[in-house]
Parts: structure tokens; sequence; C-alpha cells
């Protein structure tokens, strides 16, 4: 559900099937002009995609008619950088943040309802702290955001959970920075912290705790992001040459893993 593409061709969004180890086939092709797409999101039935654009246009196509169904300008709230659909598919929640950027972190971020069959966007939640939200996860209604205490010289490096429906947050510390953009495991029980020196570190979410370090590239990672039964971890170097596939243990404990990369 939500699956998520980022770096996406400019100007235009391409489906491909794969099957097995063959070369994979073109099965869709949408053109969206001349603006590149920054993030996509599939319906849970999977017939309709929506995507945002560096200028934060939201379009909605419907991919069994290859046509679009609604364009949100987002512009106005924002910088959109997230988007997902409900559950029905007939609405999507737009992430977008706020004010200036320093340091990574922003004044603030909006979650905006967009109505697919009337085209109507209108503001749902919006927050004014110092911090980046990275994530929106529609099963829950949960915003994530990450922040920094420099007070706090043991654990500055937070991450905070908002349930914008009942407006109740937490809020879990850790030792080691968060990376952008922010991976977290299939079952939204583990993020992946970029840690320092080419480490990569899987922490639990409720409790803040490292439950897995290990070096990975010298050069740190670009991007890392977990199998959906979580006994893989997929990184991209800084460099871009390839992907790197990890196995993990079935088992996470308090000590370091013995972590081998799969041929």
């Amino acid at each position: 559900m939500g699956s998520q593409w980022r770096r996406v061709f400019a100007g235009a969004l391409v489906l491909v099937a794969i099957n097995g180890f063959a070369f994979p086939k073109e099965i869709t092709f949408l053109s969206s002009g001349d603006r590149p797409i920054s993030q996509l999101s599939f319906s849970n039935r999977g017939d309709k995609v929506a995507c945002v654009s560096v200028i934060s246009e939201v379009a909605v196509w419907d991919l069994k008619q290859k046509r679009r169904l609604v364009r949100f300008d987002a512009s106005a709230k924002g910088c959109a950088t997230t988007v997902e659909f409900s559950p029905s598919g007939e609405s999507i929640r737009v992430l977008a943040l706020k004010g200036r950027r320093l340091d990574n972190f922003f004044d603030g971020w909006e979650l905006c309802e967009g109505n697919v069959n009337t085209g109507e966007l209108t503001l749902h939640t919006s927050s004014a702290a110092r911090e980046r939200a990275v994530a929106y996860w529609p099963e829950t209604s949960t915003v994530v955001a990450i922040f920094e205490d420099a007070n706090n010289l043991a654990t500055p490096y937070g991450l905070r959970l908002i349930n914008v429906d009942t407006k109740e947050s937490r809020i879990s510390l850790f030792a080691e920075p968060i990376g952008i953009p922010t991976s977290f495991s299939p079952n939204k029980k583990f993020v992946i912290l970029k840690g320092t020196k080419g480490k990569v570190t899987i922490a639990e979410i409720a409790t803040g705790k490292s439950v897995g370090s290990f070096p990975v590239h010298e050069g740190g990672c670009e991007s890392m992001m977990m199998s959906r039964d979580n006994k893989t971890l997929i990184t991209v170097p800084r460099n871009f040459k390839g992907l790197d596939f990890f196995g993990l243990p079935q088992t996470f404990c308090d000590t370091t893993p013995e972590v081998q990369a799969l041929d």
C-alpha cells in the first residue's frame, strides 16, 4: 500500500512489469509535461497513482483509462513532499513543508486533504514546530516528523509521531542521526538511522533502542530501505553506483548482528 518511487524521470511516469529476471516490459506511459516528478504513491487497489511535482503540483491518474483525473495546486500550502491515498482511493492527503529551511528543518508543516472527484484541496492539520515532516502513514493517520534537541547530549535526534485525527503524539529519541529521506521498516516498528562513518543502525521506534548496527559504505548511504519481510536491507551508496543487498538476522537483538552481503 502506498508504494513510493523517488527520482522519477523528469516530465514522465513510466510503469513497468517485472517477471522474474526477465527484462521489464513497459505497460503504461503517462506524460506530466515538463514538470519533474519528485514522489508518487499508488492507491490500495492499484488503479490510481498520485504524483507530486517539484513545483508542488499534485496529479491523480487513472491507470486503467490512462488519463489524468484531477490536478491540485499545493504550492500555496508550502513545499509538497508526500502524497498518499485514503483506503478507498477517493481522496488523497498531501504533506507540505512550511517556511524557511534551516539545517534540514522547517518552520512547520501542513497536511491537506484532496477530493479526487471534486478537485477540492482543504487543510486538515498544521504544525508550527521547528521540525521536518518526513512521512505520512495513511493506515494510522500518522505524520512522522524529525527534529534535533541540542540540549540533549545523549539522544539529541528525535522522531515525533502525530495522529492527525486524534491529535495525540509521542516522541522517540535516538543517539544517532536520522537519515533524509527517512526509511522505516514496512511494519513501521523500526527506523533506519544513517549513523556515522558508513555505519547503518536499525532502531526500534517505540523505545529508541538500537537493535542492530553494522558498516555498509565508507562514504555513507544516499538511500536505504528494508524488504517487506524485514529480512533484507537495500542501500544505495552516495556515488549511486549500484544497489547493495544485506541479509538481516531473523531476530533483532541487543548486540551487533552478523550481516552478510547477498550475492
